[in-house]
């Protein structure tokens, strides 16, 4: 049976949704199912990772034993309504919020007195009071990963909200306008322990701007029902999901753990690592060589599985505009943004046109190839330019166009783009079908030189191609490109370099 821990949060403390049962009354509530138990505030009320990580040394070296005044224990392990706390630290899982940075040391004991003081004492010389420093934030929870040997999934203070900041007694602040400062120095600190994999931060701020205040709160620390069941399905959807490794682009992420049994597109998503293999590699290495901008931002239209949109999303700070017209593509890349905390990926599901008017297909709109005179499937459809105009898409660096053939319809409808933001665009064409001579000139026309991806795909049809268009083709970024990429496989002109101009 799997065991996941619920360390230092009053945020999402009931978990009696599906079939969980609540085994106790009184802190540390103990949540049982078929497959899971579930402690919640296991250690007592912890809100630093300093005094996380003490009481896990005080289970793991049995010390706590030792802890014969009343006193101490109770500030140590039973506080804020504790009656108890569990003698165990073999979890599959915790999920660790971090509010403070506040230690109150008990200086007779030398421990950390988390929160505030219950049964004070009378003397005040009994107490020192200090702040953590960034790198010990850091440095702690990566101890209590050691400790643990599981996952660790991190969740910061709450910093959205509506009104005047409020300071929270475990805060060690005193001025109402730095409360968000301090909030999100602490976001910082997450983020920077964070590595993705056995470390994940699981940023609940995104839940609230993204459902709206009123909906996800019910005062400036805590959540409504609806958004405390809403996160926590989240939370335990990011514990079971399962990781696919793109090794070629040095990237791993997660996928939901029924994903075998979802649609047979997504399916894919475990081998597309393997899928227009060394455009992927380009990407990334113009990103690495600063032959692209990672502060900008990227569209990827067509954006289909996200097996492009969260590789990239996770590799640059930049925002990814992720586009698809079928609304369960779009769920889908939803579903992964928050598996792996890329709230960088803005998710829009338009079918992108020369107009705004109307586009026909005959396929599942999943994976559908668009026509502008019938079908069986009709979706309105905007531009690339409306977006821009509507302050829904700026600041474009890079440009992905997979629209299966409706390409040059997408680019007569982003003219204001490409000349306000210049970016390099990847297209692809079907040589047999597409005219690939008429985009060519397109960019021509708006002083880009453009190169045909020499890169064949076993997986597509055999005249499937990608176009790169520069809007500046410095000769010696080609060259070092056609350089790098002097060996590779999957040629279908192995006579010639790997950019051709056309």
């Amino acid at each position: 049976m799997k065991k996941i821990g619920v360390f230092g949060t009053c945020r999402i403390d009931d978990f009696s949704f599906d079939d969980f049962i609540k085994k106790t009354t009184a802190y540390p509530y103990i949540f049982k199912n078929s497959n899971c138990t579930i402690n919640v505030r296991p250690l007592g009320y912890t809100t630093t990772s300093s005094d996380v990580l003490q009481n896990l040394r005080l289970i793991h070296d049995k010390t706590y034993m030792k802890i014969k005044d009343k006193f101490v224990l109770h500030n140590v392990f039973h506080k804020h309504g504790g009656k108890s706390f569990i003698p165990d630290i073999g979890y599959d899982c915790v999920i660790l919020e971090i509010c403070s940075i506040k230690k109150i040391i008990h200086r007779n004991s030398e421990l950390i007195f988390p929160y505030e003081i219950e049964r004070v004492c009378a003397d005040s010389s009994e107490y020192s009071y200090e702040s953590e420093e960034f790198s010990e934030t850091v440095d702690n929870i990566i101890a209590i990963q050691k400790l643990l040997n599981c996952k660790i999934i991190l969740i910061p203070p709450i910093y959205t909200f509506d009104g005047s900041p409020e300071i929270g007694c475990h805060e060690n602040i005193s001025i109402s306008s730095k409360v968000i400062q301090y909030r999100m120095d602490i976001l910082d600190r997450l983020r920077s322990a964070s590595d993705g994999n056995d470390i994940i931060l699981f940023d609940w701020n995104v839940n609230i701007k993204k459902h709206g205040v009123a909906t996800m709160l019910t005062d400036q620390f805590h959540f409504s029902e609806w958004g405390k069941k809403y996160n926590l399905k989240q939370i335990l959807d990011i514990f079971e999901s399962k990781t696919v490794s793109y090794p070629d682009e040095d990237v791993s992420f997660r996928i939901p753990k029924n994903n075998s049994s979802l649609h047979r597109y997504y399916q894919m998503i475990e081998t597309r690592g393997d899928c227009e293999k060394y455009f992927r590699i380009l990407v990334k290495y113009m990103y690495d060589k600063s032959f692209l901008d990672k502060s900008k931002n990227m569209i990827d239209l067509g954006a289909w599985i996200g097996d492009n949109t969260i590789p990239w999303a996770i590799n640059i700070p930049g925002t990814v505009f992720a586009i698809d017209p079928s609304t369960d593509n779009i769920k889908y890349i939803d579903e992964l943004v928050y598996l792996n905390n890329t709230p960088n990926v803005e998710t829009i599901c338009r079918c992108i046109s020369d107009t705004n008017g109307y586009a026909y297909t005959t396929g599942d709109i999943k994976h559908a190839e668009f026509n502008a005179k019938g079908g069986s499937i009709r979706v309105e459809t905007t531009t690339l330019d409306a977006l821009y105009h509507n302050k829904l898409i700026d600041n474009i660096g890079f440009m992905h166009l997979d629209v299966e053939g409706y390409e040059q319809n997408v680019l007569d409808g982003s003219l204001d783009v490409l000349r306000r933001f210049r970016p390099v665009v990847v297209w692809e064409n079907h040589l047999r079908t597409d005219d690939f001579n008429k985009t060519n000139a397109f960019f021509r026309e708006l002083k880009y030189e453009s190169f045909i991806i020499n890169e064949l795909f076993p997986h597509c049809r055999p005249d499937c191609r990608n176009f790169i268009s520069f809007p500046t083709a410095n000769p010696d970024m080609i060259s070092d490109i056609n350089i790098f990429f002097s060996i590779t496989e999957n040629k279908p002109n192995p006579d010639k370099l790997f950019l051709i101009h056309i």
